[in-house]
């Protein structure tokens, strides 16, 4: 549980529902329409992308069972046409290696 000043800002609950409903669902929506998206689905992906870094920073111990997905989304975005949404793919990977014990040979 993620907590600020003795309350509960996150539940496991509810980190497993982000993943599963919001995260994961976006990435079998990327893979299966393989369209350019508008600009305000662009925005949304580099704010789901942010969400997932935050996330990682701050409720890492919370993601450690979904570690798989979190990797698989953010891994999903760096093929974006939109230079934004690669960017923030690449920051997302960044803060799982910074935040997981992550195998040399996929850092490299």
């Amino acid at each position: 549980v993620l907590q600020c000043a003795d309350q509960h800002v996150l539940e496991p609950d509810l980190i497993r529902k982000v993943m599963s409903h919001v995260l994961e669902t976006d990435r079998e929506q990327r893979d299966q329409q393989g369209r350019q998206y508008t600009p305000a689905e662009e925005a949304l992906k580099v704010e789901l992308l942010r969400l997932a870094t935050i996330l990682a920073q701050y409720a890492h111990n919370e993601l450690t069972d979904h570690r798989r997905e979190f990797i698989k989304f953010a891994w999903s975005h760096l093929r974006s046409e939109s230079k934004t949404v690669q960017l923030w793919g690449y920051i997302t990977i960044c803060r799982f290696i910074d935040v997981y014990d992550t195998p040399s040979k996929i850092i490299v």
